[in-house]
């Protein structure tokens, strides 16, 4: 993961891509998840949380996005009975 090797002095001087913030100046859901995600890889979690507190159920279910195709390809799912 690339994100991880970023210096923390260069995360946080990369401007927002946010379109809504773009256009209404507030943050949506997903502004500040780069960050927070790249304090998760380095371990400060308290810092991520400051970020974007959504961060923490992302991550939770983001492998799950990878595992699953991983798992269908290697045929591991249970035959599935109607």
């Amino acid at each position: 993961m690339f994100l991880f090797l970023i210096p923390e002095s260069e995360l946080l001087e990369i401007p927002s891509i946010c379109l809504v913030k773009y256009l209404t100046g507030l943050e949506c859901l997903g502004c500040g998840m780069t960050r927070a995600f790249w304090y998760i890889l380095h371990g400060e979690f308290s810092e991520a949380w400051k970020m974007n507190p959504l961060v923490f159920v992302v991550s939770a279910l983001f492998p799950a996005f990878y595992l699953k195709p991983l798992i269908q390809s290697l045929h591991l799912q249970p035959n599935k009975k109607f």
